[in-house]
């Protein structure tokens, strides 16, 4: 049974999915990353709701303070730790920033193509991503910072970056709606102005405390350790620091299911914290699906397969052309079948639910559905004719 806190932050999940579509992933993740205190990052073109989403997220969260800042080249650290304090630097001679209302002073910040900012800005964010803490003149304080999420267009490929890049431990590539009938929901939908709060600092801190005693057994420390030696094979190098990081989201997940101890089916947001750059990320997925359930990778595999097969139709250059492919790739979707059926079997006798199976067998069946349809609407017209 879930838990009262528990089951606080899955309506949290499942709120803001209603109004941030097609992110099923990066939301949870995002709840991951409060309650694990950890960063989060999502990579993507513009207006494909990537601060909506934590927005969204901050405004159920009854106090919560929230900061904003878009970086660029031009952005000074007056912009995100504050002014200088010119009184106390009067009187004393001391540089102090006046930082109410600024990142060191909220729970949450969202920083905007935060790889655009100066090195000054950067370097200054390090200690506050990674021990919570910020340096203001003379003091060093702790601050109440839970999670910096941070977006880009792009990922950093400059190694002046890279020790911003690894305090962010969650990584998504995020893309633009692929499902007409979610568009359409987009069309149509109303956004929330003041949504009742789901969650306070207090719910989110007990959260935290309530997570320190969950437990990992030696079982999922061997197959973590495995999984590296599987990532090293590939020349995919996550961190120590990173490694160890993982740990507190691997609490948070099975705390969410109000686990006393991490399963290895708790492993499965690690296809978005062990990347490093976008050509590992299919390898990394590949890995950790394999290591908790080889079915879920050959889901996943499969699932690829059929969008190979879509963009194969899609690039044919008149109707004959198009029948051809369409036969071809219907002589595949047969063959296919039994690999479709293994998946299905497996659900049903662990009765647990797979997202990737689910993914695969929706996508076989529209896959099929839209080559039989293609073909009779090909063959209709050619009667016309």
């Amino acid at each position: 049974m879930t838990s009262n806190l528990s089951a606080k932050f899955l309506l949290l999940e499942e709120e803001v999915g209603k109004e941030v579509l097609e992110r099923e992933h990066e939301i949870h993740t995002s709840i991951l990353a409060i309650l694990a205190r950890r960063n989060h990052f999502m990579v993507g073109i513009p207006g494909l709701a990537k601060s909506l989403q934590i927005e969204r997220i901050c405004a159920r969260i009854s106090d919560a303070n929230y900061f904003r800042v878009l970086m660029s080249k031009f952005s000074t650290p007056e912009e995100v730790f504050g002014g200088i304090d010119l009184r106390t630097l009067k009187d004393t001679g001391i540089q102090k920033r006046i930082i109410d209302g600024m990142l060191p002073t909220a729970n949450f910040g969202f920083l905007d193509e935060i790889f655009k900012a100066n090195s000054v800005i950067l370097n200054a964010m390090l200690t506050a991503m990674n021990e919570r803490m910020f340096r203001n003149g003379q003091e060093t304080l702790n601050i109440p910072l839970v999670s910096i999420f941070g977006a880009s267009n792009e990922i950093p490929e400059n190694d002046e970056l890279s020790a911003v890049w690894d305090r962010l431990h969650f990584r998504h590539s995020v893309q633009p709606l692929s499902s007409s009938a979610n568009m359409a929901r987009l069309l149509r939908l109303e956004e929330v102005e003041n949504p009742d709060p789901i969650l306070s600092m207090a719910d989110i801190y007990q959260a935290q405390q309530d997570l320190r005693k969950v437990t990992i057994p030696d079982s999922v420390i061997e197959a973590i350790l495995d999984l590296r030696a599987d990532l090293a094979a590939e020349s995919i190098h996550p961190t120590d620091r990173r490694w160890k990081q993982t740990m507190d989201i691997l609490r948070a997940e099975a705390w969410l299911r109000d686990g006393e101890e991490v399963e290895i089916n708790d492993c499965r947001s690690l296809v978005h914290v062990l990347w490093n750059d976008s050509s590992q990320r299919s390898t990394v997925m590949s890995k950790v699906l394999q290591m908790i359930d080889p079915m879920d990778r050959k889901a996943v595999e499969l699932y690829e397969a059929l969008a190979a097969q879509e963009k194969m139709i899609s690039g044919a250059s008149s109707d004959n052309d198009k029948m051809k492919r369409l036969v071809e790739v219907f002589n595949k979707l047969k063959k296919m079948h039994p690999d479709v059926t293994e998946l299905r079997d497996h659900a049903k006798e662990t009765e647990r639910k797979s997202e990737y199976i689910e993914q695969a067998m929706n996508k076989y069946r529209g896959t099929m559905k839209f080559v039989q349809s293609t073909m009779a609407d090909i063959q209709a017209k050619a009667k016309e004719q």
